[in-house]
C-alpha cells in the first residue's frame, strides 16, 4: 500500500490536482490521470504560500493535503481522507448539502458561508481557511442566528464540526504517530501518551497538546477551544486542568487507516443556570480558532519526531498573558497577613524587597501579598478593591509596589471567586451558592465560616468583573499578577474550562497576569501555580504538571512544573530542568527564616530561572527504572535548550540508574563550557536541615546572567555577571565566557544582606578564573568593580530603618553607659538589642501637624529593668509606655518574631509596645527606645508611625490612668489591648476583629444564631476553639496596666454559642494554667448580648494581665450533626466580646 500511496503522491503533484473523488468519495490511493484531474478540478481549490499547496474542499472547510515546498519540497501531510459534511451545533448534527455552502478563494484564504438549519437550529455561519507560510488556521468568524438569540431563544450555545481534520497520518506513511498529553499532576505518573498508527488503531480521545509525524515531517494542532474532557489524573481538581482542546481520531477506510487532529467544540453563547436556577446566556470569549503547523527537522537532530512538531508549535500556540516575564522571576515568596494583625505591612514589605535585592544583586522579585485586603488572608473574600487599612491602604501599597518595581520586583495579590464570608460587602442573598435542597454550599472553615460564592451569577452580572474593574481603579498596572485561590474545587460551581477562561480574561484585561493555587489548574493562561511549586503541599498527586510534552513546550513561561522533591518519586526525583522550590520569610506557613529562603533561593531557584532563558530543543529520555513509588519510570537524560541568539544549554544526568549518586548529578553547558556540576541538595530538605546544613549536594555552579530583571532585555557587555555557588565549599575552577575575553582580572564580591562585600580581584589565567568559596554562600563575579544599590530604608514610615536592615546605626543616636548592637535572632531577623542603660533616638519626620499618631514598637524584654518608649517635642514628653520583664510569648504565625521563629533560647516574647501622641505644630518630634540599667537584655524591632484615632485612655489630674475603654473601633492592628495566647500553639490565629455586615453577621441570617458584632462595625470574635483547656487571649502590662494596689472594674459585653465553654482569668506574670477560671453563661441570639464584671487589683509585680480561657466544656450543638458545617456556622462554638472598659476603683 505505501509503493500505492507513493504513486498517488506524485501523480497529483504533477497536475496539481488536490484528489481524485468517485461519487464523492476521495481514493487516496488512486491514480489520477489528466482526464480525471481536469473533470474533479472544480471540487478543489489550492491555497498557495511560499511554503506548501494546501487542497480545501470547495463544498466544505476541509483541507485534503498539504504539498510541502521549499525545504520539504515533494513531502506529502494529508488533512480530511474521507469528505465531511456535519457541523454539529448545541449536540445536534447537522447534514449540510453543496446548495448550503457558499465558497470563495483568493490566494491564500478560502471563505465559506453556510446556511445550517436543524431542530430549533437556523443560522448562517461564515468561516475560513487561512494558509500562511506552514501554517493553516480555521477561523469561525461571524455567526448569525435567525432565532432569537436569549436565554428563552435558541441561542448557538457550541460548535463542533466532527472529524475536521485539518491534519493527519496515514498508515501508508513511514513511523506514523501521535505523541499526546493529558493532564497530571501526579509525580509518580506521565500525562504523555505515544501512540504508533497501525491498521488496528482505535482512537478518539481529546488532549490538551497532540503531535501527529511520520518520517518526513511532525505537526501539531493549536485550539482555543473551552473544552472539558474527560481523562484527567489530576486528584479532585477541575478549573481548567482538563482542558482538553484538541480530539485525536484515527478512522478505517478501505486504503488503511488514518489518525487526524481535529479541535474539540468551542463555546459561543452559552446558556448557563446558577445555583438558585436562574438562568443567563452568556457570549463568547472569543471567537473560534484552530490552526496547524507543519515543519521537518526543526532541531536539526537528523530524525523526525513530536519534538521538531512542538518546536514549530510555539509559533502557533497561545502564550499565557505577561509569561515573557517568568524567567526574570527569581526571588518568589509570600508576604502574610492574617487576623488583622498587619504582620507585613505594605511598607514593610518593601524594605524586604530592598534586602534580598541587596542579597541577590538585583535579580528579579515576585512577591504575592497573600492577606492584601481588609484584615488579611481569608477575610472579606471577595471584595477585591477592600485594601487592607491596617496594613497601609491603597497609598502604601501602590508605594511598595512602584518603589519596588525600581528594584527588579513584581506584586500580585491572592483573591478569592469561588468562596467568601459573610463580612464582605459583596456578599448578599444573590450571589451564596446553594445546594439542591436549598442549604448553603460551605467552603473553608478557619478564621470564619467561608460560603460559596455562586461563580455562575458572579460571572453573568458581571459583578466579579466589576469588582475587579474597581480594584484596577485603585492600584492600576502597578499590580502584576493576581493568584485566584481554591479555583478548581468546585466550592462555587463547575469550575469548568469555559468559566476559568472567563475568569482568566477578567484579570488579563486588566492588565495583570494569571496565577493559580492547584498545581493542574488553568493550563491555558496561569503562569503560576501555588501547589507546584510550594513542594511541601498536597503530596505527591497534588504537585505540579507532570507531561514532557508540556514541559518541552512551556518551560520558559511558566512555573508550574514538578521540582525536586526526591519523597514523591517519579518525576520528583532530581529533575534535570529543576522547578521552582518555594519557599517564604514573611510568615506564609510561619517561615520566617531569611537565611534558610536565602540558600533555598541559590540551591534550586536561581539555576531554574537560568534555564527558563532557553527554549527546549531536544530531550533524549533514558530507560525505564523505578523511582520510589513510580514503576517503570522514564527519566529525562540530556535536554538541549537555545535562545534566539542561538546559544546553547545543555543539561546531562551523569546515571539512570535511580540508586546511583550519579542519577542526582547533573552538568551544565553553556555554548560548551561547563557552568553547573553537581548534584543540588535534596528538595525535600526541611527548613531545619538547611539550617544545620545537613543532607548537603555536592553541585557548584558560575551561572552567566546578563537580563535585566526589569525587561529581561540583555544588559550591555560591562554590565554581565556571573553568580557563583559552591554548597560544599572550596576552591574549584571555571571557564569565562566568550564574552569576557580578553579580561586579566575579574571582580568578585561575597554577597549578604547588606549587599557586595568583600570584594577581591581574581587573576584570569587562560581564560579560566579559580574561586574560593564558603559553603552555601553566594558570590557574583563581575568585569570591573561595582558599586552597591544605593538604599533609602523604610520610606514613608516616618521613620529611617525601622527594621534595621541597613547593618548599622547611623539614623540613631545613642546615649548612656550600655551598649546597642544589631543582633539577629535564631531565625536571621535583624533587632536592635540593647544592653544597660542605653537610649536610641531618632527623629520623626513628615508628621502633620493636628493629627494623632500611633508608634508601635515591637519588644521582648529578658530583663526585669524597664524597656521604654517616648515620643518628645524637645524636652517635652508627649507620650511614654515602658514595659519590665515581657511575660507572653508571640504566637502569632506570620509574625516574623512569632515563637517559632525564637529570638533567644527557643522562644519569643516580642508584642507590640504603644504610645499615642499628636504632632505639635513645631514638627519636632523624637522617638526614644531605651532601657534602664540593669541585667539582661532588650530586643526592640518593627517600629510602625501611623495615623490613628483611638482615644482609649482617660487619666485624673494627677495623670493616672482612671479608665481604659475600647470599642476595637479604632485598632491599629490586632486585638489590642489583647494578644493571642497558645490555644493553638503558634498559628494563623482563629481569634480576630469580625467586621459587621448586617444581615449576614448577625443571627437570623440563615441558619445563623449568634452576633459576631454587638455594636459598632467590630468586635473581638473566637471562632469555634472550644475544650482546649488554655488560654485564648490576654491583656498583657504595655497594653493596660493594672497599678500594684489598685482596684480596677472590668466589665464587656459579649455572646457566648454555648454555657461555660468560655470563661474569664485573672492572671499574675506568665501564663501558667493554675489560674481560676470563671465561666461565661451562654448569651446568643438577636441582640441578646450578656454582660459581665468583676473587680481585679493589681499585684505587687505589675504583672497583673485579664483573659479569656477555653475551657474543657463542650459545646451544646442543639442537636445539630457535629460533622456539619452548620455547627461552626450557627455559632454555638464562638464567643463575641466588645465595649471592654477597666475603670480605677476608688478607695
Amino acid at each position: 500500500m505505501k509503493k500505492n500511496m507513493k504513486k498517488w503522491i506524485g501523480a497529483v503533484a504533477a497536475t496539481t490536482m488536490a484528489v481524485a473523488t468517485v461519487s464523492g468519495s476521495m481514493l487516496p490511493g488512486a491514480v489520477i490521470n489528466a482526464e480525471e484531474t481536469a473533470a474533479e478540478a472544480e471540487n478543489y481549490a489550492v491555497l498557495s504560500t511560499d511554503n506548501m499547496d494546501a487542497y480545501v474542499a470547495k463544498d466544505f472547510p476541509s483541507v485534503v493535503r498539504y504539498e510541502m515546498k521549499g525545504e520539504l519540497e515533494g513531502k506529502t501531510f494529508y488533512g480530511q481522507t474521507q469528505p465531511i459534511h456535519t457541523i454539529r451545533i448545541n449536540g445536534v448534527d447537522v447534514e449540510l448539502t453543496a446548495e448550503d455552502v457558499k465558497a470563495t478563494f483568493e490566494n491564500n484564504r478560502a471563505e465559506y458561508v453556510m446556511t445550517v438549519k436543524g431542530e430549533g437550529i437556523d443560522a448562517v455561519i461564515t468561516a475560513e481557511l487561512v494558509a500562511d507560510a506552514n501554517t493553516m488556521a480555521f477561523n469561525i468568524i461571524k455567526i448569525e442566528n435567525n432565532l432569537e438569540d436569549s436565554v428563552d431563544g435558541n441561542p448557538i450555545q457550541t460548535v463542533e464540526i466532527p472529524n475536521h481534520n485539518l491534519v493527519s497520518v496515514n498508515t501508508d506513511q513511514n513511523d506514523a504517530n501521535l505523541k499526546g498529553a493529558v493532564m497530571s499532576s501526579n509525580t509518580t505518573v506521565s500525562g504523555d501518551e505515544y501512540v504508533e498508527l497501525e491498521e488496528s488503531t482505535d482512537l478518539n480521545k481529546s488532549y490538551l497538546y497532540a503531535f501527529v509525524s511520520n518520517d518526513e515531517m511532525s505537526a501539531g494542532l493549536w485550539s482555543n477551544s473551552e473544552n472539558d474532557g474527560c481523562d484527567i489524573n489530576a486528584k479532585e481538581v477541575h478549573g481548567g486542568s482538563h482542558n482538553y482542546r484538541v480530539t485525536a481520531a484515527a478512522e478505517s477506510t478501505d486504503e488503511g487507516t488514518s489518525l487526524g487532529l481535529s479541535s474539540s467544540q468551542w463555546y459561543y453563547h452559552r446558556i448557563v443556570t446558577d445555583s438558585h436556577g436562574r438562568s443567563y446566556m452568556v457570549e463568547e470569549t472569543e471567537m473560534p480558532q484552530t490552526k496547524v503547523i507543519i515543519t521537518g527537522d526543526r532541531n536539526e537532530d537528523e530524525q523526525i519526531d513530536w519534538q521538531d512538531g512542538a518546536i514549530a508549535f510555539r509559533e502557533i500556540m497561545n502564550n499565557p498573558y505577561k509569561s515573557e516575564e517568568v524567567p526574570e522571576l527569581v526571588a518568589y515568596r509570600i508576604a502574610m497577613n492574617f487576623g488583622g494583625h498587619a504582620q507585613n505591612p505594605f511598607l514593610t514589605t518593601l524594605d524586604n524587597v530592598k534586602r534580598v535585592a541587596m542579597h541577590t544583586d538585583g535579580l528579579g522579585q515576585s512577591v504575592l501579598l497573600k492577606g492584601y485586603a481588609n484584615e488579611g488572608h481569608d477575610s472579606a473574600h471577595p471584595d477585591y478593591a477592600d485594601i487592607g487599612q491596617r496594613i497601609g491602604g491603597a497609598e502604601e501599597m501602590n508605594i511598595l509596589m512602584e518603589k519596588g518595581a525600581e528594584y527588579g520586583a513584581r506584586f500580585g495579590i491572592h483573591v478569592n471567586a469561588g468562596e467568601m464570608y459573610p463580612e464582605a460587602k459583596a456578599f448578599k442573598d444573590d450571589n451564596v451558592r446553594r445546594l439542591e435542597d436549598g442549604t448553603l454550599r460551605y467552603g473553608w472553615n478557619w478564621i470564619d465560616q467561608g460560603i460559596g460564592l455562586d461563580s455562575i451569577y458572579d460571572l453573568a452580572t458581571g459583578e466579579r468583573e466589576a469588582r475587579f474593574d474597581a480594584l484596577e481603579e485603585l492600584v492600576g498596572q502597578n499590580l502584576d499578577f493576581v493568584y485566584v485561590d481554591i479555583w478548581g474545587n468546585r466550592t462555587g460551581g463547575t469550575d469548568d474550562s469555559w468559566q476559568t477562561r472567563k475568569l482568566s480574561k477578567e484579570i488579563n484585561d486588566n492588565g495583570w497576569r494569571m496565577a493559580n493555587e492547584w498545581g493542574s489548574a488553568n493550563e491555558y493562561d496561569s503562569t503560576f501555580q501555588h501547589w507546584a511549586t510550594d513542594l511541601t503541599y498536597g503530596g505527591f498527586e497534588k504537585k505540579g504538571q507532570n507531561s514532557e510534552v508540556i514541559r518541552f513546550l512551556r518551560n520558559h513561561q511558566k512555573d508550574s512544573w514538578v521540582g525536586d522533591y526526591p519523597a514523591y518519586g517519579g518525576a520528583a526525583v532530581m529533575p534535570l530542568l529543576g522547578g521552582y522550590n518555594m519557599k517564604d520569610f514573611e510568615g506564609w506557613q510561619g517561615r520566617n527564616d531569611y537565611d534558610t529562603y536565602i540558600t533555598n533561593l541559590y540551591t534550586h531557584d536561581l539555576t531554574t530561572k537560568f534555564i527558563q532563558h532557553y527554549e527546549i530543543v531536544k530531550w533524549v529520555d533514558g530507560e525505564p527504572v523505578t523511582v520510589g513509588d513510580a514503576v517503570n519510570w522514564t527519566p529525562e537524560m540530556e535536554i538541549t535548550l537555545k535562545d534566539e541568539d542561538g546559544d546553547t544549554l545543555v543539561i546531562t544526568r551523569e546515571s539512570n540508574d535511580p540508586e546511583s549518586e550519579g542519577y542526582r548529578n547533573r552538568t551544565m553547558t553553556l555554548n560548551g563550557k561547563v557552568i553547573s556540576q553537581g548534584a543540588p541538595s535534596r528538595g525535600d530538605r526541611t527548613n531545619e536541615d538547611i539550617q544545620q546544613g545537613n543532607l548537603k549536594g555536592t553541585e557548584s555552579y558560575l551561572l552567566p546572567w546578563n537580563w535585566d530583571p526589569k525587561t529581561g532585555e540583555k544588559v550591555a557587555s560591562e554590565d554581565e555577571k556571573l553568580y557563583h555557588w559552591n554548597t560544599q565549599g572550596g576552591t574549584t575552577t571555571w571557564e569565562l565566557p566568550d564574552s569576557w575575553a580578553g579580561l586579566e582580572n575579574v571582580v568578585v564580591y561575597k554577597l549578604t544582606d547588606l549587599g557586595k562585600t568583600e570584594e577581591q580581584m581574581v587573576e584570569v589565567v587562560d581564560g579560566k578564573i579559580t574561586l574560593e568559596a564558603e559553603s552555601e554562600i553566594p558570590y557574583v563575579v563581575y568585569k570591573s568593580q561595582k558599586e552597591n544599590m544605593d538604599i533609602t530604608w523604610s520610606e514613608g514610615m516616618h521613620i529611617v530603618d525601622a527594621g534595621f536592615n541597613s547593618g548599622n546605626f547611623d539614623a540613631w543616636e545613642q546615649t548612656g553607659d550600655g551598649e546597642a548592637t544589631i543582633a539577629k535572632s535564631q531565625y536571621s531577623n535583624p533587632m536592635m538589642k540593647l544592653t544597660g542603660e542605653t537610649a536610641m533616638t531618632q527623629e520623626l519626620t513628615d508628621l502633620e501637624a493636628g493629627k494623632q499618631y500611633a508608634v508601635l514598637v515591637g519588644v521582648d524584654n529578658r530583663s526585669d529593668s524597664k524597656a521604654i518608649v517616648t515620643v518628645k517635642e524637645g524636652d517635652n514628653v508627649l507620650a511614654s509606655n515602658y514595659t519590665v520583664r515581657s511575660i507572653a510569648k508571640n504566637y502569632v504565625k506570620a509574625y516574623t518574631h512569632s515563637n517559632s521563629s525564637a529570638t533567644v533560647d527557643g522562644t519569643s516574647y516580642f508584642q507590640q509596645m504603644y504610645v499615642f501622641f499628636t504632632a505639635p505644630e513645631s514638627g519636632n518630634v523624637t522617638l526614644t527606645l531605651e532601657r534602664e540599667a540593669g541585667e539582661g537584655e532588650t530586643y526592640f524591632d518593627d517600629v510602625r508611625v501611623v495615623e490613628n484615632d483611638s482615644h482609649n485612655v482617660t487619666y485624673n489630674e494627677a495623670g493616672e490612668v482612671v479608665k481604659f475603654e475600647q470599642d476595637f473601633e479604632t485598632n491599629v492592628q490586632g486585638i489590642y489591648p489583647f494578644v493571642v495566647s497558645g490555644i493553638e500553639d503558634v498559628e494563623d490565629n482563629r481569634i480576630h476583629l469580625s467586621e459587621l455586615h448586617e444581615p449576614y453577621t448577625q443571627a437570623g441570617w440563615d441558619v445563623k444564631l449568634m452576633d459576631d458584632v454587638l455594636d459598632g462595625n467590630w468586635s473581638v470574635k473566637i471562632n469555634g476553639l472550644t475544650e482546649r483547656d488554655t488560654l485564648a487571649y490576654q491583656t498583657i502590662p504595655q497594653n493596660f496596666r493594672f497599678e500594684p494596689g489598685v482596684t480596677y472594674k472590668v466589665s464587656f459585653d459579649y455572646q457566648a454559642g454555648s454555657d461555660g465553654i468560655y470563661g474569664v482569668v485573672v492572671g499574675d506574670g506568665e501564663f501558667n494554667g493554675t489560674e481560676e477560671v470563671v465561666p461565661l453563661p451562654m448569651a446568643m441570639g438577636k441582640d441578646a448580648d450578656g454582660h459581665y464584671e468583676c473587680e481585679v487589683v493589681g499585684s505587687e509585680s505589675g504583672q497583673t494581665w485579664i483573659g479569656i480561657y477555653s475551657t474543657t466544656t463542650a459545646p451544646d450543638l442543639q442537636g445539630v450533626d457535629p460533622e456539619a458545617a452548620q455547627a461552626n456556622f450557627g455559632g454555638y462554638k464562638e464567643l463575641v466580646l466588645d465595649n471592654l472598659v477597666i475603670e480605677r476603683v476608688e478607695a
